[in-house]
């Protein structure tokens, strides 16, 4: 047996999906042997005649990366008879033309049919790419667009590189508008991370050709984040390309040890010239760019100094650029300011696609990421880690985490269960309420608002009549969360009360509501979501608001749930 054969019977033996022959190929196209045999064609072909177009048209952009020039016509020919209505085969014929010389240009636009150059000239897809490569002229641009397939012949001119273009627009151009019903729209094929808390921050996984910005603190885990996910997608994908402006390849090789990531398939480059990153990922076609960071980039185009409003915006804009025609989806890393924001030019947050801050205390384990911005999903997603040594670790169940040491013994602490965008967390809260020793008394909230804690106290006195007024009242909720929902607020009043009267809570209570200034508990939103979160870890008892008892449908047997119109009943139901 010839290799030819073997490699075909390797590729084509027993394949159960789509799926697994795609896998597959991935792995040949990685053998370097593999393209000593010129087999690119006799694979497609037989690929094709088997009935799996899909999973050719999907693999095609990495096929043509390796693809000689004689078998790039070749391959076009077979690819201009797959059959019509295929979205991807537009993108993959503007790959091939990117390759070709200007009479091969010629000649592949000959091999498509009069259907296929009518749709690929309305959608304007392979054409305003060649101008934005620079191998025809603006005029021409306006010959092309109009039909006039003579124009390709009269004028080619040679390819430059990365012509200056910082106004252009991404993304399909069209000819006329089209009716908002008219637009088909088609499923994206996203790619996991296989980080389960990063595919629910991005809506199900990374968009190809998406631009995504990573803002948080200095040290609280940016780049080992990175780093995982690139290890996964290098895993499970295909090559990755981080490229460090801070790091050198010596640097990021201690970290990576220190993760345990040693991956064939996760190139690195310590470079802070992007023309030159650009390059290499040109050449490479890696299945996830990562920049770290932004601020540390430089482009020719822009004499100001890196980390500059000026640069910054150009590097972006040639990134955005870059990502929407390769298709290639890139995550950048950005500094934040004193303030927490993502230092640079505001306009930064509004040319990518997703924004996401990476959040939590240095101090303590756990991590939140969440989205500001996401053109792909929802923005009420997050995503909960733990830092520990081997690097972040995803949890699944972070109540289970956060209550896991809470002591059934002491006064002054509650449980409450808080919105982390949708998704229900149960916290404890803690309180210690000590007569002061000053003339002033003190009112310290760690991971509360200290305002709200201020209200609160005001509200205990004057409608329940705790005397506080001489103690100092401090306030903590565990794990180093913040907590800004005003669910939390009966819970916190409990604490504060259980440890001022030496009370105990009882262990399997769950309390929420919110505090109004006349004492009344007001509803929150899904609480129905909350209850069934706080049931899975056996929580027994429940006190909310009697407008949220109302809205209960099913009401659990196995449960007890009390609904509340003022703090004052809270209290007598707690402590009775």
């Amino acid at each position: 047996m010839d290799k030819k054969e073997e490699y075909l019977n390797e590729l084509l033996e027993n394949p159960s999906g789509a799926q697994v022959l795609s896998d597959k190929l991935s792995q040949l196209l990685e053998d370097k042997e593999f393209y000593k045999y010129g087999l690119l064609v006799p694979i497609i072909e037989k690929l094709l005649s088997s009935g799996y177009e899909n999973t050719v048209l999907s693999q095609f952009s990495h096929i043509l990366q390796r693809a000689l020039k004689d078998e790039i016509l070749d391959i076009a020919e077979m690819i201009s008879d797959v059959p019509e209505g295929q979205d991807t085969l537009t993108n993959n014929a503007t790959q091939v033309i990117a390759r070709l010389d200007g009479e091969d240009i010629v000649d592949f636009i000959d091999l498509l049919s009069d259907e296929k150059k009518q749709e690929m000239f309305e959608r304007n897809e392979y054409s305003y790419n060649l101008y934005r490569q620079g191998l025809i002229r603006e005029s021409t641009l306006g010959g092309i667009i109009k039909g006039d397939v003579s124009i390709f012949v009269e004028e080619i001119i040679k390819e430059t590189k990365h012509s200056r273009t910082p106004f252009r627009g991404v993304g399909n151009q069209t000819t006329k508008p089209t009716a908002l019903p008219d637009i088909e729209i088609s499923s994206i094929a996203r790619v996991s991370t296989t980080f389960g808390e990063i595919d629910r921050v991005l809506g199900g996984g990374i968009v190809p050709g998406a631009l995504m910005l990573l803002g948080g603190d200095p040290g609280i885990g940016k780049s080992t984040l990175l780093l995982q996910v690139s290890q996964k997608v290098a895993d499970t994908v295909g090559t990755v390309l981080y490229a460090s402006g801070e790091e050198s390849q010596l640097q990021l090789k201690l970290r990576a040890e220190r993760l345990h990531i040693n991956s064939e398939r996760l190139q690195v480059i310590a470079d802070t010239d992007l023309d030159h990153i650009l390059d290499q990922a040109d050449a490479m076609m890696p299945s996830l760019l990562v920049i770290d960071s932004i601020q540390t980039m430089y482009t020719g185009d822009s004499d100001a100094a890196p980390g500059s409003v000026s640069q910054v915006r150009e590097c972006t804009s040639r990134l955005l650029r870059f990502c929407k025609e390769r298709n290639i989806p890139t995550v950048i890393i950005g500094h934040v300011t004193k303030e927490g924001n993502i230092a640079g030019p505001r306009m930064l947050e509004h040319m990518v696609d997703v924004v996401l801050y990476f959040e939590g205390e240095r101090s303590y384990q756990f991590r939140i990421l969440r989205s500001i911005k996401n053109r792909f999903g929802s923005t009420s997603e997050t995503g909960i880690f733990a830092m520990v040594e081997e690097g972040l670790q995803e949890l699944s169940n972070p109540s289970a985490s956060l209550l896991a040491e809470r002591s059934d013994e002491e006064s002054g602490s509650a449980v409450m269960i808080y919105l982390e965008g949708v998704r229900p967390i149960l916290v404890e809260v803690q309180s210690l309420v000590v007569t002061t020793a000053f003339g002033m008394p003190r009112r310290t909230a760690i991971g509360y608002d200290l305002n709200r804690l201020t209200v609160l106290l005001a509200v205990l006195e004057k409608r329940c009549g705790f005397t506080l007024g001489n103690k100092d009242v401090y306030v903590n909720v565990i794990g180093g969360l913040k907590v800004n929902e005003p669910a939390c607020d009966l819970s916190m009043a409990v604490a504060i009360v259980s440890n001022l009267k030496n009370r105990i809570v009882p262990t399997d209570m769950v309390i929420l509501g919110e505090v109004g200034l006349t004492g009344n508990v007001r509803s929150i939103p899904r609480i129905e979501q909350r209850i069934n979160e706080a049931k899975k870890l056996g929580f027994k008892k429940f006190i909310i608001p009697e407008g949220n008892y109302k809205q209960i449908k099913d009401n659990d047997s196995s449960i007890k749930i009390k609904g509340v119109k003022s703090i004052q009943e809270a209290m007598q139901l707690v402590f009775s």
